[in-house]
C-alpha cells in the first residue's frame, strides 16, 4: 500500500510539473513561502513605491525590522509630501529624528513598519492569500536562483498591510529555489494607474537589537 501510494505520489507530482513547463506548482510553493515568511524573526526590509499605491503616502520605506522582544523597527521613511525621516519603533512607541539631530516620540504613523514581518498582516498574509498563483519561470532575481510566481491579492487583503487600500492587485514574487521558499523580492501592482509597491527582504533572521533612542 505504501509503495502504490509512493507511486501516485511521484505521478502527481510530474504531471503537476509538466502541465506547467516543467515548474513546481505554485500552490505548494506558496505554502510554504506563507509559513516561512510568517516565521522571520528579523530581517531588512526595503519597500518601494512607484506612482500612488492606494492607501500609502510613502515613496520608500527601508528598515531593519524585528518581531523580538515585543518588535521593532529602526530606518528611513520617504513620504510622498516631504524629506526622508530617520524613525525609531520600540514595541508601540514611534520617535522621529527633527532637524536638530535629536529623536522625538511621534504621534503621526503612515505605516507600521513592524507589520511587514507580522504573520497575520504582513507580507506572510499576503502570500497565503494570493489567489490563482502560477508559477512563470525560474531566473535569477537579485543574483539568487529563484521561482518567480504570479497570482492576484484581493483589496481586503491588501487593506491588512495598507489600512487605506480599496482596489485589488496583481502580486509577483520571486521565492528561492533552495531550502524554505522564502520571497527574494514581491511587487503588487494596481491595475488602476499601474502604480506598483516592491517589497525587497534581505539579512532574514539576523541578530538586530532596536533600542529606545536618546
Amino acid at each position: 500500500m505504501r509503495k502504490e501510494f509512493g507511486l501516485a505520489a511521484l505521478a502527481l507530482l510530474a504531471t503537476s510539473c509538466s502541465l506547467n513547463g516543467g515548474l513546481p506548482a505554485a500552490s505548494l510553493m506558496m505554502r510554504d513561502a506563507a509559513l516561512a515568511s510568517g516565521s522571520i524573526r528579523s530581517a531588512h526590509v526595503a519597500l518601494v513605491t512607484d506612482g500612488a499605491v492606494p492607501g500609502l503616502p510613502v515613496q520608500r520605506l527601508e528598515a531593519d525590522i524585528t518581531t523580538e522582544n515585543g518588535g521593532g523597527a529602526a530606518g528611513s521613511i520617504a513620504p510622498v509630501l516631504g524629506a526622508p525621516i530617520d524613525f525609531a519603533q520600540v514595541r508601540d512607541a514611534l520617535y522621529t529624528k527633527t532637524s536638530s539631530g535629536a529623536f522625538t516620540r511621534s504621534t503621526t504613523r503612515v505605516l507600521d513598519a513592524t507589520n511587514l514581518l507580522d504573520p497575520h498582516h504582513g507580507l506572510a498574509h499576503l502570500l497565503a492569500d494570493i489567489q490563482h498563483p502560477t508559477t512563470i519561470a525560474r531566473q535569477r532575481r537579485l543574483g539568487i536562483d529563484s521561482f518567480e510566481v504570479t497570482g492576484g491579492l484581493p483589496a481586503a487583503d491588501i487593506a491588512h498591510l495598507l489600512p487605506g487600500a480599496t482596489t485589488a492587485a496583481t502580486i509577483t514574487t520571486w521565492l528561492r529555489v533552495e531550502q524554505t521558499h522564502i520571497p527574494v523580492d514581491t511587487t503588487l501592482t494596481f491595475p488602476s494607474d499601474g502604480s506598483t509597491l516592491d517589497i525587497k527582504v534581505s539579512d532574514i533572521d539576523k541578530k538586530m537589537t532596536i533600542t529606545t533612542p536618546e
